[in-house]
């Protein structure tokens, strides 16, 4: 759903009122020492289910983020909304997500470790593009395609299990 009122800015995120009584977020700036981005739950006691692209996605800012907490009322995040985030090492993802978004963590360099939710069926090419630094990631037992290219380049990748309930794999998904 499109923002239904005028975006409000307040502690770092910009917060866009949705026309179902939830808020998507957008991260302004990121001024954190510890490296630690939590994506808020909630705004005026509305909780938040989407989150967006950075304001300026080439924003230094996003250079000092090494992870990032993103909360179970987010259901849905927008595509490359964390690509390139070369300091990036961990991410944990909402048990509410269905999908992982094209290129959502697209050339995250330093990427780790990827704690994905429970419900996530799909992970959408490129998703994790260019990861070279991701070691492992556990695969929920509901997801049930990977698209193309989709851990293209992730070479340190070493093992990875498909679930049972696992359909489709898309071209390249794992050349490195």
């Amino acid at each position: 759903n499109p923002p239904s009122k005028q975006p409000i800015t307040q502690n770092n995120f910009i917060f866009e009122e949705l026309g179902d009584a939830t808020y998507a977020v957008r991260v302004e700036k990121f001024s954190e020492n510890d490296g630690v981005l939590h994506i808020p739950e909630s705004y005026e006691g509305k909780p938040v289910t989407a989150v967006l692209k950075w304001v300026n996605p080439k924003i230094k800012d996003k250079f000092n983020v090494k992870k990032i907490i993103v909360p179970d009322s987010v259901l849905w995040i927008e595509e490359e909304a964390f690509a390139d985030f070369r300091n990036l090492e961990y991410i944990k993802l909402s048990d509410n997500m269905l999908e992982i978004g094209q290129s959502l963590f697209d050339n995250c360099y330093s990427l780790k470790k990827v704690v994905l939710g429970t419900k996530i069926r799909e992970i959408a090419p490129s998703a994790f593009s260019g990861c070279s630094s991701l070691e492992s990631i556990e695969l929920p037992s509901t997801l049930k395609q990977i698209g193309n290219n989709a851990f293209r380049g992730c070479k340190s990748l070493k093992e990875v299990t498909l679930p049972q309930s696992f359909e489709q794999i898309g071209d390249a998904a794992f050349i490195s």
